[in-house]
């Protein structure tokens, strides 16, 4: 697949995705969402395949760069994390604390079932701990493969310890898609070179995984096999489809992370407001302001490291 232009689509392409699948959950009525929608699961795989393309990327660019590429690593991320979490959170806890009148019990509550303030950033705690994982990999290991195993326990242990403290289960069915994203692009040129040779075969085992996963008795509840054969099948899909160059989708990618944190946050406002009572109005609302908070915030910290960098 080609990178970084490619997943830069992908990324955008996940990112209106898991908009549209919130708006529709808590937006619509649930008979017009499942009328919609037929599987209120959607959003799982979706975001496994942002876990998956997250994999793909650390691995791709560790290949590409070797070693320099761990030069910075942190404050390069953290940078574009923190700040857009930070703001989103502390004004979704005084919108909570004083709009809705939550309590400080009820906070201390959420915070023990894994319920972050700003609603759905569980997701960016998530990359963080990614990011954390895989630059403790490559330091206490060697080679790319070892690598890849070290940074494979780190994410169970992540799933194991989030089920034992009893989080939601939202925090441990996704991630481990991140191991299965740096394998397929640590073995990429094989896995392309099967792919070509029996594409018939792997399009149809493919296809017939995901048709009949629900139906297989007692796998079809265990969704965590579900996000490697969706993020597999996106994945091929790129292949067949050649690079995807869609300068929309590469620009909403860049600014991904921003409107994952961002959309939630502008969701339960508006949802407050009453403004679900008209779907198209919410729809376009909340596309375009997560749209243009997330740009907005995005320059404003390339400005903000540019002017660093100037020092």
């Amino acid at each position: 697949m080609p990178f970084p232009w490619a997943t830069y689509c992908l990324f955008g392409g996940v990112a209106l995705l898991i908009v549209i699948h919130h708006f529709a959950y808590f937006g619509l009525t649930h008979e017009a969402y499942y009328a919609l929608l037929p599987s209120h699961e959607w959003g799982i795989p979706i975001v496994g395949t942002f876990f998956f393309l997250t994999g793909y990327g650390l691995c791709a660019s560790l290949k590409r760069k070797g070693d320099s590429y761990l030069d910075g690593f942190f404050s390069k991320r953290l940078t574009k994390l923190l700040p857009v979490l930070v703001v989103v959170t502390a004004v979704m806890m005084v919108y909570n604390f004083g709009y809705n009148g939550m309590t400080f019990g009820e906070w201390t509550q959420r915070v023990k079932e894994g319920t972050p303030s700003a609603p759905y950033s569980w997701f960016i705690y998530a990359v963080i701990y990614v990011y954390a994982a895989f630059y403790l990999s490559c330091r206490i290991s060697r080679g790319l493969f070892a690598r890849g195993l070290v940074l494979a326990c780190f994410i169970l242990a992540w799933c194991v310890v989030t089920r034992y403290i009893g989080w939601n289960g939202i925090w441990s069915v996704s991630i481990p898609t991140v191991s299965v994203g740096y394998f397929v692009s640590l073995y990429e040129e094989r896995i392309l070179a099967f792919y070509r040779r029996h594409f018939f075969v792997v399009n149809t085992a493919l296809i017939l995984s995901l048709l009949l996963y629900r139906h297989i008795p007692g796998l079809g509840r265990i969704i965590m096999f579900e996000d490697p054969l969706i993020a597999l099948a996106i994945y091929a899909a790129t292949i067949c489809s050649g690079p995807i160059k869609w300068k929309a989708l590469a620009f909403v990618g860049g600014i991904s992370l921003e409107v994952y944190v961002i959309h939630g946050a502008l969701l339960t406002v508006l949802i407050d407001a009453g403004v679900n009572a008209y779907p198209v109005a919410l729809f376009v609302s909340l596309f375009v302001l997560t749209i243009l908070c997330a740009m907005g915030f995005n320059r404003a910290m390339q400005k903000r490291v540019l002017f660093r960098s100037r020092d």
